[in-house]
This record gives structure tokens, C-alpha cells and sequence, in this order.
């Protein structure tokens, strides 16, 4: 059976994406402001070093 993407599976992904690029810019921001809070915190949701995005069904 072949894969179909539907447009609202398309709209679907866009709308992840905003939410994802949102957030990590907040972290960034929130990380800079408060660089002692954030000192060696390690990342929840991302595995950043690897570049692997799951939690927001991005790969």
C-alpha cells in the first residue's frame, strides 16, 4: 500500500514545526538571561547533540 499524505497531515506537521522553532528560541533566550540557572542543564526533550527531534514528531 503506498503512503498518501493528506493537507491536513501537511498543516498538521507545519503547525509542530512553528511550536518546535518557538520554543527552542525561548530556551535560548531563557539560557542567556539566566546562564547560571541554566549552567550545565541538560536538555529534556531534545538530544540535541545527536539532532534527534522525536518528542515533536519531527523525524
Amino acid at each position: 500500500m503506498e503512503d498518501i499524505v493528506t493537507f491536513p497531515y501537511i498543516g498538521h506537521k507545519a503547525i509542530k514545526v512553528k511550536f518546535f522553532v518557538e520554543e527552542l528560541s525561548t530556551i535560548e533566550q531563557m539560557e542567556k538571561s539566566l546562564n547560571d540557572l541554566y549552567d550545565g542543564w541538560l536538555y529534556i526533550l531534545l538530544d540535541l547533540k545527536n539532532k534527534h527531534f522525536h518528542m515533536f514528531g519531527l523525524v
